[in-house]
């Protein structure tokens, strides 16, 4: 199996350019140290796995955040593509694990880890692996936003491992009002008016628990254009 730096260099990068776990602004403004593991949104362009199987286009992917600004830019998707095909290695919780390691160094004590600021479990066996990951490392918070409801169900997740479903996808209607949720609001406002928690700004609140409503302003594809979208604006 190619390693990490071959993989990379396939994709146009260096291979001590590819960072498997990186920092968004949002995570940046974190009280608890935070980092990120991000593939494609919605498919590989490279591929055409489908990174989002749980999405649904009309209500999610045509308004995804994670296929606009930044997350548009070659060396971006590059990076997004090549984490993805580390991803189907054989070894990647190895190679998760000397990444985990290496932020450990600096941060003794823990920190939180997002699976996927873009992209979803796309298979089974990928949620095993991180799985396996999060029992390896009990001093590391693991949390993920997803559509993946199905997955989860009949899943032991270990204690240090949290998923937040998302509503907007194809299994909304197997959300129930106990689960962990988060949905998307035009405005601060409706979500607090809702009874909700916001994540908007924060993302330490999605790792922790014992927060179960999440609110998210919405700020993706059609914000400037002052398209209203179709979904989750109660």
């Amino acid at each position: 199996m190619p390693s990490p730096i071959v993989t990379a260099t396939l994709f146009g990068l260096k291979g001590d350019n590819l960072k498997l776990l990186t920092q968004n602004s949002k995570m940046k403004k974190a009280k608890i140290k935070t980092f990120d593991f991000a593939i494609p949104a919605w498919s590989s362009e490279a591929t055409g796995i489908k990174t989002c199987p749980g999405a649904d286009w009309n209500k999610c992917g045509k308004i995804c955040y994670a296929r606009d600004g930044r997350y548009r830019m070659k060396s971006t998707q590059n990076a997004m593509e090549a984490r993805l095909a580390i991803t189907q290695k054989v070894d990647f919780v190895d190679i998760m694990s000397s990444e985990i390691n290496e932020k450990l160094k600096r941060n003794p004590k823990g920190f939180n880890l997002r699976m996927h600021s873009s992209g979803d479990f796309y298979h089974r066996v990928y949620l095993l692996k991180w799985t396996a990951l999060a029992i390896k490392y009990p001093m590391v918070t693991f949390y993920a936003y997803t559509k993946m409801v199905p997955f989860f169900r009949g899943h032991t997740l270990p204690p240090n491992m949290t998923v937040v479903f998302s509503y907007g996808g194809k299994f909304d209607n197997q959300i129930t009002y106990g689960d962990r949720h988060a949905k998307v609001f035009p405005s601060v406002y409706a979500l607090r008016k809702a009874g909700y928690t916001d994540a908007s700004v924060n993302d330490t609140v999605a790792a922790n628990p014992k927060i179960r409503r999440l609110g998210l302003v919405y700020h993706g594809r059609y914000y400037r254009s002052k398209v209203k979208p179709t979904l989750g604006l109660d």
